[in-house]
């Protein structure tokens, strides 16, 4: 573990001293001239500690900030976030997520002034609706829109896909990330098929969107206007946790977003092997497969075996599958092997450990320390 430098342990130690004494030892005016990155760093420990106030934040807003990270900081007053916009012309990335007093005005005015605005991220916001992204009457067109490249909105209930379609993809034509987790009122099949398709999107979360179902995956590339020789997506991250997709879909994934990096179908509990076989065999750049809760069997990890760049695997809670796959994958004269960095296997299938014991049942209580040497002699 690297040790830290002086200027972590400079802003550690300044923070300390805010959360204890505040203005007794810290003149808030001053925090303004500190180094940009000393100050975000600041900000980043008092959100974690849940000690930033109205009183610090308007000295940490300048015009060289360019990453706020704000999420849960539920305490700061909307005056106060009302000034984002104005003080921070140099924004880079905005995480407001579960700041439940964000509302339209606050949004829209970090889009009006923030020109460089590249990451937004509003999850939880549940007073945003499709305002925060129109411009207001008789003003310019929202400048931040222009370079977005990373958008969350998941959770937001106000947010509707006319908004999202006439707004936001209309006007941020750089966008390539899209969080609609939880979005399950207006992520329909149309229109989870033409943000997939027609927007070059690289990053997609439909997580616990639960009306999308097979259909936007099994349309022909013809219907959405390309031809069957060019390229069906640019998707390289897919998340589809607890929805009502099933193995079609999969298969239709697979077959038309072949370079495709990212997939999480946790909890998809009609995925079995047909579809995630399909999936792994055609999709060879995965790095990052989640699988957790779903129908899969032994056989699935024999395909995985093949994966060449998959670095995390969850195959937790895949009551299907035997102990015999973790015989798979670490089989050592197996042919090919996944570079795995992080595996999670928590209750396997049957794994009963050769106890001769149901894995789905409780384990027996363990013995009592007296008993322990006579057990070990009597196997001797």
């Amino acid at each position: 573990m690297q040790a830290p430098s002086l200027l972590e342990l400079c802003v550690q130690k300044l923070a300390q001293s805010l959360i204890k004494y505040g203005p007794k030892r810290v003149r808030f005016a001053r925090l303004s001239v500190l180094p940009r990155r000393a100050l975000e760093a600041l900000l980043d420990i008092l959100v974690a500690k849940n000690a930033l106030n109205d009183n610090v934040l308007p000295h940490a807003l300048t015009c060289q900030t360019e990453t706020l990270h704000l999420e849960g900081a539920s305490q700061l007053r909307r005056c106060v976030l009302n000034t984002i916009g104005r003080s921070c012309p140099n924004l880079r990335m905005l995480d407001v997520r579960a700041c439940q007093q964000v509302d339209n005005r606050i949004v829209r005015d970090v889009l009006q002034y923030c020109e460089h605005l590249e990451i937004l991220r509003i999850d939880g916001c549940t007073r945003i609706s499709d305002s925060a992204f129109a411009p207001a009457l008789w003003k310019a067109p929202l400048a931040g829109l222009l370079g977005l490249k990373e958008l969350s909105v998941g959770k937001c209930g106000q947010v509707t896909a006319e908004g999202l379609m006439g707004y936001v993809l209309k006007g941020a034509p750089y966008l390539r990330t899209l969080g609609l987790s939880y979005s399950r009122h207006i992520i329909t099949d149309e229109v989870a098929s033409e943000l997939l398709f027609q927007f070059g999107l690289h990053a997609v979360d439909f997580s616990f969107c639960t009306q999308i179902t097979d259909v936007p995956f099994q349309a022909l590339p013809v219907m959405l206007g390309r031809s069957p020789g060019q390229p069906r997506s640019m998707l390289r991250e897919l998340r589809l946790a607890s929805t009502n997709i099933g193995d079609a879909a999969v298969e239709g994934i697979a077959q038309r977003v072949p370079q495709l990096e990212v997939f999480d179908a946790g909890f998809v509990m009609k995925l079995t092997d047909l579809g995630a076989v399909a999936l792994v065999q055609s999709c060879t750049m995965l790095r990052v497969l989640c699988v957790c809760n779903t129908g899969i069997t032994d056989a699935t990890f024999k395909a995985i075996m093949r994966c060449r760049h998959l670095e995390r695997l969850d195959a937790s809670w895949c009551l299907r599958a035997t102990s015999h796959a973790l015989h798979i994958l670490s089989d050592p004269d197996a042919e090919h092997r996944p570079p795995l960095r992080e595996l999670v296997l928590d209750h396997l299938g049957a794994m009963s450990l050769d106890l001769g014991l149901d894995s789905l049942g409780p384990l027996p209580p363990p013995a009592s320390p007296g008993l322990l040497p006579h057990l070990w002699d009597s196997q001797l």
